[in-house]
C-alpha cells in the first residue's frame, strides 16, 4: 500500500535551519545512545564496499527546503570511523548528501573515567598517555571536501549513569575536562576548517525524571561558560532521552525548571531524542511529549528546539522506514529541524551493505512519497469468543532468576491477566534476545482467530519487546504464520501507571485458522516480563473486520 505525503506544514515548520557557524544553528542530529544502548552500538558491522555510484571528486548537492519534513543530520559514533579512510568518508558523505543530510554529529571526541582521559579520536595531549588517533582529522578533511558540517561531541564520561548528578565534585571535574578538550580541538582544527567545524555536542545524556534540576543546570553552565569564552559563535547541542514512566506534564515541569537556571545563549540547541526506537516511549505518545518539551523550550529565549528521530528498533536493528517517517512528521509539528540516530549506522549503504532503506528514504526525501512496509495487522471483533488456551500446557518460558518471577508452568495460561506492575509474581521474567512460547491445545482446534501476549515493562530496566509474531501448527514442527506481526510501536497501552505500561500485542486474523499448537515468536533485547498468552476462537469469525 502506498501512502503519499504532501504536507503543507506552514512556515514555522519549514524554517531552513543552517548549521550554526556564527549564524543560525543547523539541524541537529543528536543520536540516541541511552544508558542501555551505548555498548550495543559497538556491534555495528564493518564498512562495506557496496558500489556507490559517485566518483571520488563528485559531491551531491542538497535539495532546497521541501514541503514535507526531512532529515538534515545524523549522529556517528567514533568507533565506526576507525577503519575509514578519507576516501571512504567522502563516499559516506556523498550518500548522506544524496539523502539531504548535510550535518554530522560525532557523538564524542574522547572517553574518560573520573576526569582522566582513557581514549581519544584525535592527537590528544590532555593525558600523560599518548593518543594519536586521526579519526577526527580524516572526518573533518572528508566533510570539508563535500561541504558537510561537523559538530564535535566532547568527553564521554564513564560512569555517567551511575553518578548522574549526585556528586558535584565529579561533574565539576568532568565539565573542566570537556572545556579543556574543546580548547584543544578548537586549536587543532578551527582555523583549518572554519566553516566545517561549527558547534559542540554535550555528550552526557539527561533524561526526564533524573532529578537534581539545579545541578543539571549547573553542569550545563560549566560547559556553556567555558565554551562561550572560547568562541561564542559556536553553539552547544544537547539531546536528552525520554521515559514513559515520567508523564509529559512532569517532563515539561522538569525542563522548564532546568531552563530557568541555565545560561543558554541564543542559538544553543535543545534536541530531544524521540525515544521511539529504543522503546522509551511509544509512537502514540510522541505528540504529547514533544508538545510538552516545546512549551518548556519556549520559556528559554533564543533556545532552538529540534528533534532527534531514532531510526532503529529496540533490538537494535534498522527500523521500518514508514515508522521513522511518522516520527519525523509528528516531531516536526514542534521542531525546527530533524536529525537522526543514526542514518550512518543503520541506513547508509556503505555501512549496512544494502541500498534498500537508503533508496526508500531517498525517494521520500525527493518526492514526499513512501511505502507502508509494515501495515497494521490488527483487526477488530466484538462478538462472542472463547479462550481455548486456558489451562493448557506450554513450553519456552525459561528463566534463571531463581525467585518468584521464575515460571511455574502455569503462569501463561492460568487465565490471570496481571495488573500494570511488574512487582507481582503473576509475571515471569527472563533475560533473552528473542523467545519462542508454544501452547499445546491438546487437539486440533478450529476457528483460531485472536492471539495476545500480555507484557509489562517500564521500570527496573525492563523494556518492551520489539515485536510478536504468531504461528499455528498441526504437529508442532511445521508452522503457518497467523497472518502478520504486531510491532510495539503500533500499540496503545492496555493500562499505564507512573512506572509501568501493560501491552497485549494483540493480533486478530483476517481468516480463521486451525491447529493444535500455537507459537508466539518474540523479538526482544533484554528482560522480558510476560503475563498471559491468550488464544481465542470466535463464534462468528466472519464478523471480524478492520
Amino acid at each position: 500500500m502506498k501512502k503519499f505525503f504532501s504536507l503543507l506544514l506552514g512556515a514555522a515548520l519549514l524554517i531552513p535551519v543552517l548549521c550554526a557557524c556564527g549564524a543560525d544553528p543547523g539541524p541537529d542530529a543528536s543520536g540516541y545512545a541511552s544508558s542501555d544502548e551505548s555498548a550495543v552500538y559497538s556491534e555495528i558491522p564493518a564498512v562495506s564496499d557496496v558500489s556507490d555510484g559517485f566518483s571520488d571528486e563528485e559531491s551531491v548537492p542538497v535539495t532546497p527546503a521541501k514541503d514535507w519534513p526531512v532529515l538534515t543530520g545524523t549522529f556517528i559514533q567514533p568507533g565506526l570511523l576507525n577503519s575509514m579512510s578519507v576516501k571512504k568518508l567522502q563516499k559516506h558523505c556523498d550518500y548522506l548528501l544524496e539523502a539531504g543530510i548535510d550535518t554530522i554529529i560525532l557523538q564524542w571526541s574522547l572517553t574518560d573515567k573520573d576526569g582522566e582521559v582513557t581514549g581519544a579520536f584525535f592527537p590528544c595531549a590532555l593525558s600523560e598517555n599518548k593518543f594519536d588517533s586521526k579519526v577526527i582529522d580524516r572526518l573533518l578533511e572528508a566533510c570539508a571536501s563535500r561541504g558537510v558540517k561537523v559538530i564535535l561531541g566532547l568527553n564521554a564520561p564513564d560512569g555517567w549513569f551511575s553518578k548522574v548528578l549526585d556528586d558535584a565534585e565529579w561533574y565539576t571535574r568532568e565539565a573542566d575536562l570537556g572545556v579543556r578538550a574543546a580548547r584543544e580541538l578548537y586549536g587543532l582544527y578551527k582555523e583549518k576548517y572554519p566553516e566545517t567545524l561549527c558547534a559542540w555536542y554535550f555528550e552526557p545524556e539527561y533524561y526526564n525524571g533524573m532529578g537534581n534540576n539545579g545541578r543539571a543546570a549547573e553542569f550545563l553552565n560549566l560547559y556553556i561558560d567555558g565554551l562561550n569564552a572560547l568562541d561564542p559563535s559556536m553553539p552547544l547541542y544537547l539531546s536528552p532521552f525520554l521515559r514513559s514512566s515520567v508523564t509529559p506534564e512532569e517532563t515539561e515541569k522538569q525542563w522548564t525548571e532546568i531552563f530557568s537556571q541555565t545560561r543558554f545563549r541564543p542559538g544553543d540547541v535543545f534536541m530531544p531524542q524521540d525515544s521511539v526506537g529504543a522503546g522509551g516511549i511509544q509512537l502514540s505518545e510522541l505528540d504529547a511529549y514533544f508538545s510538552a518539551l516545546k512549551r518548556a523550550a519556549d520559556t528559554c529565549p533564543g533556545l532552538v528546539f529540534m528533534a532527534n528521530n531514532e531510526c532503529f528498533t529496540s533490538n537494535f536493528k534498522a527500523a521500518p522506514f514508514d515508522r521513522v517517517i511518522q516520527q519525523i512528521v509528528i516531531s516536526a509539528k514542534y521542531a525546527s529541524g530533524n536529525f537522526t540516530f543514526a542514518y550512518s549506522h543503520y541506513v547508509s549503504p556503505d555501512i549496512v551493505g544494502d541500498r534498500t532503506l537508503h533508496e526508500q528514504y531517498k525517494r521520500y526525501f525527493e518526492t514526499g512519497e513512501y511505502d507502508v512496509t509494515v501495515p497494521d495487522p490488527r483487526l477488530s471483533y466484538d462478538g462472542p469468543k472463547t479462550m481455548v488456551s486456558l489451562g493448557k500446557p506450554y513450553s519456552g518460558a525459561v528463566s534463571t532468576r531463581g525467585d518468584g518471577w521464575d515460571d511455574n508452568g502455569k503462569k501463561l495460561t492460568d487465565g490471570i491477566i496481571p495488573g500494570c506492575s511488574g512487582n507481582t509474581f503473576d509475571y515471569f521474567g527472563a533475560e533473552s534476545k528473542g523467545a519462542e512460547l508454544v501452547i499445546d491445545l491438546g487437539d486440533t482446534t478450529e476457528n483460531l482467530s485472536e492471539f495476545a501476549l500480555y507484557v509489562c515493562f517500564g521500570s527496573w530496566g525492563i523494556n518492551s519487546p520489539y515485536s510478536v509474531t504468531y504461528y499455528v501448527s498441526e504437529d508442532g514442527e511445521n508452522w503457518t504464520a497467523a497472518g502478520g506481526t504486531v510491532y510495539s510501536y503500533m500499540l496503545d497501552f492496555v493500562e499505564k501507571t507512573d512506572e509501568w505500561s501493560l501491552y497485549d500485542f494483540r493480533y486478530v486474523s483476517d481468516a480463521p485458522l486451525s491447529g493444535r499448537y500455537v507459537k508466539a515468536t518474540i523479538e526482544n533485547n533484554g528482560w522480558l516480563w510476560a503475563g498471559e498468552f491468550c488464544v481465542y476462537t470466535y463464534d462468528a469469525p466472519e464478523d471480524a473486520g478492520s
